[in-house]
């Protein structure tokens, strides 16, 4: 049986599991839904009724930022291809993808160095990520460096292409 990611708050608190149809953790569901999400979030009016029925796929990737970083790698990931503005790309950055650098980037660093050579639109969304107290710390410099010649967020310009990314693991 694959590893199943600890509950997340909609899984504890709600009768049904959003992120577990069948019983077992989609990871590809998730990142589809948190594309949802932030998409729904980043339109002006938000799109309130798509945002409310997607927030669980938020708050389950930012637990598994925390608890179980690995599968949320693999789920930021997933969402990354899925995004289809500035706008959603910072969001993603912004959120989960700071968290997860934050709280496990010294486990993260050489596979974070390694996509921003590989994928334009990774080292974009490093761009929006901040250094959460972090500023002066080895990894943190290594991310400074892993960005460095990424472009600058532009809200009309097009999301840069997501590159030559190997498949995250299952």
């Amino acid at each position: 049986m694959p590893d199943q990611p600890p509950l997340c708050l909609a899984c504890r608190y709600r009768a049904e599991h959003p992120c577990r149809p069948g019983g077992l953790f989609d990871a590809d569901r998730v990142a589809q839904v948190l594309a949802t999400f932030i998409e729904a979030s980043s339109l002006r009016p938000s799109d309130r009724a798509r945002k409310r029925q997607s927030e669980w796929a938020d708050d389950c990737v930012m637990e598994l930022a925390f608890h179980s970083p690995e599968m949320a790698f693999r789920v930021l990931l997933l969402t990354m291809i899925e995004l289809k503005t500035p706008a959603e790309a910072m969001a993603l950055a912004a959120g989960a993808l700071e968290t997860l650098i934050a709280t496990h980037g010294d486990l993260f660093i050489e596979r974070i160095e390694n996509l921003a050579r590989q994928s334009p639109r990774f080292r974009y969304l490093l761009t929006g990520v901040w250094p959460q107290g972090k500023k002066h710390s080895p990894t943190w410099q290594r991310v400074e460096n892993a960005r460095r010649d990424a472009p600058r967020v532009a809200p009309d310009d097009p999301l840069p292409p997501v590159g030559l990314i190997a498949a995250p693991p299952a």
